[in-house]
């Protein structure tokens, strides 16, 4: 939906427009709780391969422990330790496969934009815009909170039954235990010898990939998501040469110049906790952000007709980026305590000589 006027003064050498826009998205699947939802199935094993996955480990004991078992009799085995149907695991595997599961949510991207456009005279141009902007998620995802609750308490239960509480490396075990707990992972040689991982386990993982983000994505919820650049302008200004001088290079000679401009934007969020505490919360009101940018580009052409003035000619230097010397790295993403995660390439100055003709 977009609403707004449009103006022009000057004898038609000045033009304003303004618009109001709103753009609601309903139940779009590429969204960050698309993301989130991948991440909850891992914990199943059912879109992953890790160590500490619940299908992959079930299996192996299972078939381990029973070596009579043929693979259907392993498969029911192993659907009744998931706490899952056979049907269901098929479905999920299925659709996982074909890329057709996914979390849905609305999104809805709203805002404000002036575009000026100015004739000083004959040869100058110039055109410059603004913009504010607010992305909003909402009615995201609910059916992740209802799978979490559904499996948290097989995830958080189930026991690899080979390991007992007198197992080789098994320190750590609570006194009494019957089996390694596969939520906890807990570490030592004969647990990474039947293939777990001694530096991750499924608890980690969710706290970390899962029920942080999903937190702040909750309460961040109806509200403009700081990752989108609240603010942004752009300005563009054009002078033919043949204003200044008749001289009959300078004629076809034209200058011009660009600035674009953008807001601050987040690249995360600080923890609940700082360090050395160990960070188990993200602090959605607390984000973290990468510095407002500008870029500036400038260009020079010249015109002219070859070929016995058959074939209009032009050729053009610009020149993107004028204020970067040698370019570097600008973080992207960063850890709940600042330091940055991932960067991007920021180019350095470039130049850049075309050609064109038209017969």
């Amino acid at each position: 939906r977009d609403l707004g006027f449009w103006m022009t003064a000057l004898n038609g050498r000045l033009s304003v427009r303004y618009t109001h826009y709103q753009t609601d998205q309903i139940n779009i699947r590429n969204g960050d709780i698309a993301t989130i939802a991948q991440r909850v199935l891992r914990a199943d094993g059912l879109n992953a391969a890790d160590a500490w996955n619940l299908q992959d480990r079930s299996t192996e004991w299972i078939t381990q422990l029973n070596p009579t078992f043929t693979p259907a009799q392993i498969k029911t085995a192993v659907a009744k330790t998931m706490g899952l149907p056979e049907a269901t695991i098929d479905a999920l595997e299925s659709n996982i496969a074909a890329g057709t599961l996914s979390a849905t949510q609305d999104y809805v991207s709203k805002g404000d934009e002036v575009e000026i456009n100015l004739n000083v005279s004959k040869a100058w141009t110039v055109s410059a815009s603004f913009t504010q902007t607010a992305a909003i998620n909402k009615n995201a995802g609910g059916t992740i909170s209802d799978w979490i609750a559904s499996r948290l308490p097989i995830w958080t239960t189930v026991e690899d039954p080979r390991y007992t509480a007198a197992s080789p490396g098994a320190a750590g075990l609570p006194v009494g235990a019957t089996g390694h707990l596969l939520w906890r992972n807990i570490l030592g040689t004969a647990f990474t010898a039947n293939g777990y991982n001694a530096t991750n386990s499924a608890a980690t993982n969710y706290t970390t990939f899962v029920e942080g983000p999903l937190a702040v994505y909750r309460q961040l919820e109806g509200r403009p998501r700081p990752q989108i650049r609240k603010y942004a302008a752009k300005f563009n200004t054009r002078y033919q040469l043949s204003g200044l001088s008749e001289n009959s290079i300078l004629k076809a000679m034209s200058v011009g110049s660009s600035v674009r401009w953008q807001d601050k934007g987040a690249i995360g969020f600080y923890g609940v906790q700082s360090l050395p505490a160990t960070i188990t919360a993200l602090n959605p009101n607390r984000p973290i952000y990468t510095p407002a940018e500008a870029y500036v580009d400038v260009f020079v052409s010249y015109n002219r007709k070859l070929f016995g003035d058959k074939v209009r000619t032009r050729f053009q230097l610009n020149v993107k980026n004028i204020q970067e010397s040698g370019g570097g790295l600008q973080a992207t993403q960063a850890f709940p305590d600042g330091t940055p995660l991932a960067f991007r390439i920021i180019d350095p100055r470039q130049f850049i000589l075309s050609a064109s003709f038209d017969l």
